[in-house]
């Protein structure tokens, strides 16, 4: 698909005086070709459809994985092998092997592409290394990469990793509707834990095509061990649409406070103050 083409790909949707412009690219060739910019001077194949995309999970236990909805983003997605050396210190521990020492060069990843404009995209991408057995500080990765044509070549043009903390998977990714003008928004929800709980962060990153900026983090869901403490937090698109940009809204559904069951569960409705860029 040339930039041409592109242009005619993005597709804007209105809902009521709202858009959202940012377009899922779903052609192959695309696909491909965004992930080799993504990791540039890579091999990148397709995986074979029994491999294991990331190290097995522990689990949460059923009633409180039903309750909180913990679910893999990316799951039933096509998988790629892309091989070359680990890029900086995230990589390098995810790659390694607390036994042997040695170091993987495979990534097991799992990814969406999307069309910002016709000449910028942003590939959110969830992997893991083949033959690796790193500790549970890095098990697995999911980064974001802002990605330009410059001179007919797709490159990286900025890079966000999330915390790898027993982090496993991505539960959700999805773009903020927004008023004309307003810059494009997603919301990008990858797991991480430890000491016992399991929890989510919602991170909302405003997108330009030549940079990008978070400008909210707050908890998402989360499951102790005990269950001492059960919530989870979702987006109120209608609240946050009314606030512009200025701030973000969310329902938060306590099951569990300290140890004590609520039923029904608590309901509350809060919104954020917009972080600075970081």
């Amino acid at each position: 698909m040339n930039v041409n083409q592109r242009q005619f790909v993005v597709c804007v949707m209105f809902f009521g005086g709202m858009v959202r412009g940012a377009d899922l690219i779903t052609d192959e060739a695309a696909r491909l070709q965004g992930l080799g910019a993504a990791f540039p001077g890579a091999s990148v194949s397709v995986a074979e459809p029994h491999r294991p995309a990331e190290s097995a999970k522990p689990s949460k236990g059923p009633d409180v994985a039903e309750l909180v909805g913990f679910h893999d983003y990316l799951k039933g997605d096509p998988e790629y092998l892309v091989k070359i050396a680990p890029a900086d210190d995230d990589e390098t521990c995810a790659a390694s092997d607390v036994m042997s020492r040695r170091i993987s060069d495979e990534r097991i990843v799992r990814f969406r592409l999307y069309s910002l404009s016709a000449f910028a995209e942003l590939l959110i991408a969830q992997y893991a290394f083949a033959g690796a057995n790193p500790p549970m500080a890095c098990p697995s990765i999911a980064r974001l990469f802002l990605l330009s044509m410059r001179d007919g070549t797709w490159r990286v043009r900025q890079t966000a990793t999330m915390e790898t903390v027993h982090h496993w998977s991505i539960q959700d990714i999805r773009f903020l509707r927004r008023h004309a003008g307003e810059p494009e928004r997603v919301l990008v929800e990858p797991d991480e834990g430890g000491a016992g709980v399991q929890d989510t962060s919602l991170q909302i990153f405003e997108l330009a095509p030549d940079h990008f900026s978070r400008v909210l983090g707050v908890t998402g869901r989360v499951s102790d061990g005990w269950n001492i403490n059960v919530f989870k937090t979702t987006l109120d698109e209608a609240r946050t649409d009314a606030e512009r940009g200025k701030r973000f809204c969310f329902t938060i559904t306590t099951f569990a406070d300290s140890g004590r069951w609520f039923q029904p569960p608590r309901v509350a409705h809060e919104c954020f103050n917009r972080e600075a860029g970081q």
